[in-house]
């Protein structure tokens, strides 16, 4: 083979394509992101399950407190009337009527 040849054989342009290298990167790039989703969806489900699971405590309203707590001494020592508590029947929400 001759000098000429062998140049023409080696920088063939039909051969060498620059913006390969770029589009297999991002094929690559695709296919990490869907994976990540995937296992972003696949864990957020998880967590939901688990916290429906874990339901709470049942909150039990209007318990009495047997004895005063210390250190406040005389009952309303140190607090001040600003008007009356009522409660309505049918929702159960308090109301404040102030004085």
């Amino acid at each position: 083979m001759t000098r000429r040849s062998l140049l023409n054989s080696r920088f063939d342009e039909s051969e060498d394509e620059p913006l390969g290298a770029l589009t297999n990167l991002l094929d690559i790039m695709l296919v990490f992101a869907c994976g990540l989703i995937a296992a972003l969806a696949m864990r957020s489900d998880i967590l939901l399950d688990m916290q429906h699971q874990d339901g709470g405590q049942e909150v039990i309203q209007g318990t009495e407190i047997p004895d005063m707590p210390k250190g406040l001494g005389e009952a309303g020592s140190g607090y001040q009337s600003v008007g009356t508590v009522y409660r309505d029947p049918a929702s159960g929400k308090l109301i404040l009527v102030g004085e």
